[in-house]
């Protein structure tokens, strides 16, 4: 298993150059930048971040297909990975809705296949194709890139719908998989990606998939689990009821969830998530048991665990990292197993 961390969209790029570098120092495999609401442009930070640093992959975890062209997306990332070759990685994801679309007078319509177009359209490009794609979404003619390209950098899908997870299945290298870390999760979501798999076109093999969780490396636990509640009531009042029925939330709870979802957001949903709720979309706890929740995650497929760090300072994230890596990440690495033939 590789082990990623989301670089922190709220700092400065001079901060965000120091979190990545100590993160490579200490051994970290990936780091990724959000393209989140109106931050900085996460694709000239990644390329003075990558100036700073020599060896750990960067990703924008991730871009909307609905605020940013594919073709653009395409150039941006393109051109960095020029300068960089062998390094970036570039997720698509449709959410911030009320955050980012809302503000933009933008709808979320069929988020699946806004990424999946998007997707094609950059994987042909970034291999030096000229493309043409006529879609619900997008409508390219014989559009090529006029600049020099290295090998095409790995492209991914994040969600946690099925039919989200399906079109990674189908047409992405990899998949940010957002909260699902119960066995019952992943089930559902390898299940997704194996039929998406199915349908594909082109030989491909299963995507890499990235854990992309809330992550709390902590002795104190339970106020570690009051302040991700409302975080947690969010996920489940939004998510998808196939989701909800694999993961057996208790329906009537369920119901009253999203009721109170709906008139009062996050906050309001916040009084019905159960300790149990957190332990299905996040990675809370002491040593020990985030210990063996990653050993869970390896043996089941997961190739990469990556942690959100949201609301943390420079200081506190810097802390988290030291403190993952030299109690988690470190000894796990001399016991890992490989998962990919557990993706059934």
């Amino acid at each position: 298993m590789d082990f990623g961390f989301a670089l922190l969209h709220e700092l400065r790029v001079d901060e965000l150059r120091k979190l990545a570098q100590h993160g490579e120092r200490l051994g970290f495999d990936y780091a990724w930048l959000p393209d989140q609401t109106f931050y900085q442009d996460p694709f000239v930070a990644l390329g003075l971040i990558a100036e700073s640093t020599s060896d750990i992959r960067l990703g924008i975890g991730v871009t909307n297909p609905y605020t940013r062209h594919p073709v653009q997306v395409a150039r941006a990332i393109g051109t960095v990975a020029q300068a960089f070759p062998g390094r970036f990685s570039l997720g698509i994801g449709a959410g911030n809705r009320k955050e980012l679309l809302t503000p933009l007078g933008l709808k979320q319509d069929r988020p699946a296949r806004a990424c999946k177009e998007a997707v094609i359209i950059m994987s042909g490009l970034l291999a030096g194709e000229a493309v043409t794609y006529h879609g619900d979404f997008f409508n390219v003619d014989a559009v090529r890139l006029e600049l020099p390209l290295g090998p095409p950098p790995p492209l991914f899908i994040a969600g946690r719908g099925p039919a989200t997870l399906q079109a990674a299945g189908e047409v992405a290298d990899g998949v940010l998989i957002g909260g699902l870390v119960s066995p019952a999760g992943l089930k559902f979501a390898f299940s997704n990606l194996n039929k998406g798999l199915a349908r594909s076109r082109e030989d491909r093999a299963f995507p890499y998939t990235v854990s992309w969780v809330t992550c709390r490396l902590t002795d104190k636990v339970e106020a570690a689990m009051d302040s991700v509640r409302a975080s947690i009531g969010h996920i489940i009042g939004g998510a998808p009821p196939l989701i909800l029925e694999a993961l057996e939330i208790d329906p009537e709870r369920l119901a009253r969830l999203k009721a109170d979802y709906e008139k009062g957001g996050p906050a309001a949903a916040a009084k019905h998530v159960t300790n149990d709720d957190i332990d299905l979309f996040s990675v809370i706890g002491t040593r020990q048991k985030l210990t063996e929740k990653l050993r869970e995650l390896d043996a089941l497929g997961v190739d990469q665990f990556s942690m959100l760090l949201w609301g943390a300072t420079l200081a506190e994230a810097t802390n988290t990292l030291e403190v993952f890596a030299s109690e988690i990440m470190t000894p796990l690495r001399s016991s890992q197993s490989e998962g990919a033939a557990r993706r059934e």
